[in-house]
């Protein structure tokens, strides 16, 4: 019970992400977790008298643990020897200073992609004459979430509109209409749109999305996959990139293209 016990309570306090140092604590202030049988109020009285300082029953902390946050005056001295006292009672599972706690600061994910030192735009240490910190901080948004699905589990596709896309390129999640069969002529899914299983092209009006370095650029710095050791790292690592070519001074083609979202 005693081992069961402590291992809940540790595991509970590492859950909560906060570390703690015995220098860092409250003076005056315990923590105990109480065998069944074990009355704070008992507690306390006997070690108020044996020790000749009032200790005191503060609140109940959980009444699960039994535990119990005790007290004395803070600047009472043999608080460590109060500490030892407390924890040798056999009515006494755990007891312990109350820490200051503060915040786990994690370390931040870096990822591993060879290009990634030279994208100044999500991290910015001074590269090519830069300023430090001039940047989007994705490192502290990564070390909170990469992407990935919604709440509700839906893949996240997010649409580039602009003059084409290598769909070829090893570092870009294309997303894929699968409920089209490509080159057949038809439309498959009665969406309007014939054979657009990789995207589409607003400029000829199909399927055929032409090659173009600038839209496989911009689709890398939203999407490409991050931290899988290949080219660049995107600003969400778990996104796939919807195509589209028609990016134009054309305002028709434009709306167009917009239309296909």
């Amino acid at each position: 019970m005693r081992i069961g016990l402590l291992t809940v309570f540790l595991f509970w306090m590492g859950f909560l992400s906060l570390q703690a140092q015995d220098a860092d604590r409250r003076p005056g202030e315990f923590i105990v977790l109480l065998q069944p049988n074990q009355s704070v109020e008992a507690l306390c009285a006997e070690h108020s008298a044996q020790s000749g300082t009032r200790i005191v029953p503060e609140r109940l902390l959980s009444a699960d643990w039994r535990a119990y946050l005790l007290s004395c005056p803070p600047g009472a001295p043999g608080q460590e020897d109060l500490l030892k006292g407390l924890q040798t009672h056999p009515g006494v599972i755990l007891a312990q200073f109350n820490h200051i706690l503060t915040l786990r600061e994690a370390p931040l994910l870096t990822p591993n992609d060879p290009e990634f030192p030279q994208q100044w735009a999500l991290h910015n240490t001074g590269q090519q004459g830069g300023t430090p910190g001039a940047d989007i901080d994705a490192l502290a948004a990564w070390d909170l979430a990469t992407g990935g699905p919604t709440g509700l589990g839906d893949t996240v596709v997010i649409a580039v509109i602009d003059e084409g896309i290598d769909l070829s390129h090893p570092d870009l999640p294309l997303w894929k209409n699968r409920q089209e069969i490509p080159g057949n002529g038809l439309d498959d899914d009665q969406n309007g749109y014939i054979d657009d299983y990789d995207g589409w092209n607003a400029y000829a009006g199909n399927g055929q999305l032409p090659n173009n370095s600038h839209g496989t650029h911009v689709s890398g710095i939203t999407a490409a996959k991050g931290d899988n050791g290949l080219g660049i790292t995107g600003i969400n690592w778990d996104a796939q990139v919807m195509p589209i070519a028609g990016a134009s001074g054309n305002e028709a083609l434009v709306v167009s293209a917009y239309g296909y979202v």
